[in-house]
């Protein structure tokens, strides 16, 4: 068996700033794509970051933007496999109204401007 030389140290730390200044992390690997995206969560959550639509399945990218008085929803499906998301509007993409759930294509996109 091999010895690393940094076995013994961490391989994710954070240390929070003080006052109210937030926090810093420092990963001293690249973990794999799972372990990764698992980290990235605890990460958001620390910051209190809220989705931009709860639930949204792993591989799918939602983002809302919003002028002040109305917002869109843009969401991608970056995985192989179709997907549904909840959402309620009219998908500018596709030229039609969303009743609760838009349903994406594998690597589809929906643009829905929302009531």
């Amino acid at each position: 068996m091999r010895s690393w030389p940094f076995a013994d140290r961490p391989a994710v730390t954070r240390r929070d700033l003080p006052g109210d200044g937030g926090s810093a992390w420092y990963a001293s690997t690249l973990p794999d794509d799972a372990t990764l995206g698992s980290l990235l969560d605890d990460v958001l959550a620390a910051a209190g970051m809220q989705p931009a639509v709860p639930g949204v399945p792993r591989g799918v990218e939602a983002t809302r933007r919003s002028d002040g008085s109305r917002s869109w929803l843009f969401v991608l499906n970056h995985t192989d496999e179709p997907q549904a998301v909840a959402a309620g509007g009219y998908d500018l993409v596709a030229d039609a109204t969303v009743d609760g759930t838009v349903r994406l294509a594998r690597g589809g996109v929906a643009v829905i401007r929302e009531d």
